[in-house]
């Protein structure tokens, strides 16, 4: 559970800081000259955004705001995504792009999914269950109250 906590409130910095650990490595320190900036000045962004949509997904979840953990899946999935975005900031292969883009599609589907999964059991298990019951009113007729 601590590991899944420290997950919750680590997405919310990573969000942030893997783009910028991409920009300042890549884009700055190892391949900072001509075009190749340009293009870490426009995916960093992008990164951030997805980053962002994952965390907003998975926050989305009533499960995962209650509990203040993400799921063992998307302990899974954080990790590798983040995994992946870090060891792209040391070395710069297309291979390691390829997986950093396959990990965030698939974080995105999986968040999709659990989403999906847990707003369906909910809504199932309101209708099964019944609306809760409203108490009833006391009415008091106006030929019952003293004066």
């Amino acid at each position: 559970m601590i590991l899944r906590r420290g997950l919750y409130w680590a997405q919310f910095g990573m969000a942030v800081l893997l783009p910028i650990w991409v920009l300042i490595s890549r884009g700055i320190i190892a391949d900072g000259v001509g075009w190749q900036l340009v293009v870490y000045l426009v995916l960093c962004p992008i990164l951030f955004v997805a980053l962002a949509v994952l965390t907003g997904l998975t926050i989305a979840r009533k499960k995962v705001r209650t509990t203040r953990a993400v799921s063992w899946l998307d302990a899974a999935t954080l990790l590798v995504i983040w995994a992946a975005v870090f060891t792209y900031g040391l070395f710069a292969l297309p291979a390691l792009a390829v997986l950093v883009v396959l990990s965030i599609v698939a974080g995105f589907w999986v968040a999709v999914w659990q989403l999906a999964t847990e707003t369906r059991d909910r809504v199932k298990g309101y209708f099964d269950n019944g609306p809760r019951q409203i108490p009833d009113v006391i009415v008091v007729s106006p030929d019952r109250v003293s004066r």
